[in-house]
């Protein structure tokens, strides 16, 4: 063990937090894929627990690699890899599965672009704000570059996935009010989303039946209309077969205590059990503990990566190790919330627990960043004979007095 921790570059509390983690997630997928097994594996109910714990392993070596590296590094391959993605997600939306994912031949894998391309613009946004610290308040010279790749990225991806480019969306305004964007601009980007998003709302509901048919136009109606029923309707009338009723039902079976590991019923009837509504089916078999203690585990890691951001030396680095975590975090609680229905069905998966190889090993390679600015930084910090506190470029930090 001590052999392994000397190893282990970075906050040791991160990485035992992943570690639970990827248990939870080892024991829900086994339990929740049992019925798929029958269905499309000839019974073999191990077998998705098997694959899933290889994509853990590969995620744990990324992890690993990219948390030896120096987090300056991600600056430089930053950029490159945005431009990378932006072709990558127009073929994706023209000729992949559904707009969203792209099969890799003769391996039969397949592949979610979008999940690259969020951390590719988290890691691109850090390094812009950072280096426009100067010009940070013009409106030509600081804010449209900023903000111009975020409208890129997520008009090429909300067609297919709504839900990631949300996230996406979600993360570069935290970002920008960070970095010392002007507020105002935030303000107004908040006021322009929310003027659009509720037009488009309302012509959801007036648009004809064929006019819906068309891309995903008709799954954000049925999702906003099931939401909104649900929120109206007494439980005892709803329709059971619907997943957001089939996950408070398995809610309802773990209260308090829950029914004890691998006992879940709600995984033969709820759909994507093993990946969208997984916390429900968590929460059945482990009651209120299991449900409390995924909670407490990502704030606690959010907790930690707000400290790295407090004690990192460098602008881009302490940017770029809390907007990593806010991501993460952000999409584990949209993932629970839409679990217990207080959002509508979304598709989010839950970070690091979820079923999907492309999912768990960016979020590693996300974790693994984190990690080296926390590694390199103490370096820095240690070789340094004391702290630049002058440096008129320093980020807002609205967790302690002062600059960074």
């Amino acid at each position: 063990m001590d052999f392994i921790l000397n190893k282990l570059k970075g906050d040791k509390a991160i990485w035992a937090v992943v570690a639970i983690l990827a248990l939870f997630s080892i024991l829900a997928v086994y339990t929740s894929t049992k019925t798929l097994a029958y269905k499309y594996a000839g019974g073999n109910t191990e077998i998705y627990a098997l694959r899933h714990t290889f994509y853990l392993i590969i995620g744990m070596v990324l992890m690993y690699i990219a948390h030896l590296a120096d987090y300056n590094y991600y600056s430089k391959i930053a950029q490159i890899l945005l431009y990378f993605c932006i072709p990558l997600l127009l073929i994706t939306g023209i000729f992949g599965r559904d707009g969203r994912w792209i099969d890799i031949p003769f391996i039969n894998l397949s592949f979610q672009p979008s999940e690259l391309a969020k951390i590719a613009l988290i890691m691109y946004l850090a390094r812009v704000i950072t280096l426009k610290q100067k010009t940070i308040r013009s409106l030509k010279e600081g804010f449209f570059p900023v903000f111009g790749p975020v409208v890129l990225v997520c008009a090429l991806i909300v067609p297919f996935d709504l839900s990631t480019a949300v996230l996406i969306f979600i993360t570069s305004l935290i970002m920008m009010f960070v970095g010392r964007v002007p507020f105002r601009y935030v303000l107004g980007v908040i006021g322009a989303t929310i003027v659009a998003a509720t037009m488009t709302i309302s012509l959801l509901f007036v648009l004809p039946d064929e006019t819906l048919k068309k891309g995903r136009l008709g799954t954000w109606h049925s999702r906003i209309s099931t939401f909104k029923s649900a929120m109206a309707t007494p439980y005892y009338e709803k329709d059971i077969t619907k997943q957001a009723t089939q996950a408070r039902i398995a809610i309802v079976n773990g209260y308090p205590l829950g029914e004890g590991p691998g006992k879940s019923r709600q995984k033969n009837f709820l759909p994507e059990a093993y990946s969208d509504y997984i916390y429900a089916i968590i929460i059945e078999e482990y009651g209120i503990i299991g449900m409390m203690t995924i909670v407490f585990l990502y704030l606690f890691f959010l907790y930690r990566c707000i400290l790295i951001f407090v004690k990192s030396p460098g602008d881009f680095g302490a940017l770029l190790a809390v907007s990593l975590a806010i991501s993460i975090v952000t999409q584990a609680m949209m993932n629970m919330m839409v679990n217990v229905g207080l959002l509508p069905v979304t598709g989010v998966t839950l970070p690091l627990i979820s079923r999907g190889g492309t999912s768990i090993m960016i979020t590693s390679l996300a974790i693994g960043v984190i990690l080296s600015v926390d590694h390199y930084s103490s370096i820095k910090k240690k070789k340094s004979k004391k702290p630049n506190t002058t440096n008129p470029t320093s980020l807002v930090n609205p967790f302690k007095l002062g600059k960074l």
